[in-house]
């Protein structure tokens, strides 16, 4: 049997569906599709913990509602969470080996950091900005990246100066 990890889940967006944002601090939505089964699923073999800014009792109790064992962290001087079973819920980002949030950038090096992030900025600026329901998918965001960072004749990145391809395009292209 694998060793066991330490894994992180987001709550809101991630397990609660968050259709309204944080609204008047309610948990009013159901659960995402999927959501209560994968934690049951990782319950299983892993430690699990959910990091939350809401109150930790209230997301305990809507969890074990559910049907998900869940307890919600009342020590302040708690730095870990090993117990498989029982998730627990916090408000610290405590030590795990992986973090699953909607909102998350995966950091690989500050150039790319910072173009996703700069990325990010640029689609709620457009967004709010038009007023448009319709605000451009992940993949157009990401395809617009891309044509951002093209080959140069000398073999560099004609956005940022990199060597082809440059980190940002290979992110941006999953890669391609």
């Amino acid at each position: 049997m694998p060793r066991s990890r330490t894994l992180a889940v987001d709550f809101d967006g991630v397990i609660h569906a968050y259709s309204r944002g944080w609204h008047d601090g309610t948990i009013y939505d159901p659960p995402l599709p999927g959501a209560l089964d994968a934690l049951h699923l990782l319950l299983a073999d892993d430690a699990v913990f959910v990091f939350t800014t809401r109150a930790v009792d209230q997301v305990a109790e809507w969890l074990n509602e559910r049907g998900v064992p869940a307890k919600a962290d009342t020590t302040r001087a708690r730095k870990f969470w090993n117990t498989r079973g029982t998730v627990l819920v916090t408000n610290r980002k405590l030590a795990a080996h992986a973090y699953l949030d909607d909102r998350a950038i995966r950091f690989r090096d500050w150039q790319q950091a910072l173009a996703e992030l700069a990325a990010v900025g640029r689609a709620d600026e457009d967004a709010a900005s038009s007023n448009a329901p319709d605000t451009p998918s992940a993949a157009v965001r990401l395809a617009r990246i891309a044509e951002a960072h093209t080959r140069t004749d000398d073999g560099t990145c004609a956005e940022c100066g990199h060597r082809w391809p440059c980190p940002t395009y290979g992110w941006a292209t999953l890669g391609g």
